[in-house]
């Protein structure tokens, strides 16, 4: 992707922007670094990055001081347990009390985690307890 990023005609003229988001950036091979750095040093107009992750350290430094840092605030227990709540409605599950309080409390404020934590339980099958939580979750 980002190879065709230095094609002539990737944005064209009518677009008011182009906004490549990318997840995890922290991932990314050494040449695919190279490649982006190289698009920060020429900037094309209207081309925007939005770089995501979780693991700061391990972005290269000469990346992170040609970036605008955001840190969003993590949400608290109670809007993870009302959003895990609505999806365990919306997908009938059958969920012991207790369980969603468990799952918020050891997501640290990551929505992403919890809701990933709720899914996987449910691929069981069956009743989520407080006892599969702890047998079955690596928090």
């Amino acid at each position: 992707m980002v190879k065709a990023l230095f094609r002539d005609g990737s944005l064209a003229s009518s677009d008011r922007f182009k906004v490549f988001i990318v997840d995890e950036c922290h991932m990314l091979t050494n040449e695919t670094w190279n490649m982006l750095l190289n698009l920060f040093e020429r900037p094309r107009r209207k081309v925007v990055f939005i770089l995501t992750t979780t693991d700061p350290e391990r972005v290269p430094p000469n990346a992170l001081c040609r970036c605008r840092k955001v840190a969003f605030q993590k949400i608290n227990d109670l809007q993870i347990v009302e959003r895990l709540q609505n999806l365990a409605k919306l997908e009938s599950l059958d969920v012991e009390p207790g369980v969603l309080d468990l799952i918020a409390w050891r997501s640290d404020g990551s929505l992403r985690d919890a809701e990933i934590v709720l899914d996987q339980l449910s691929l069981l099958g069956e009743r989520i307890t407080l006892s599969t939580v702890h047998e079955l979750v690596c928090f």
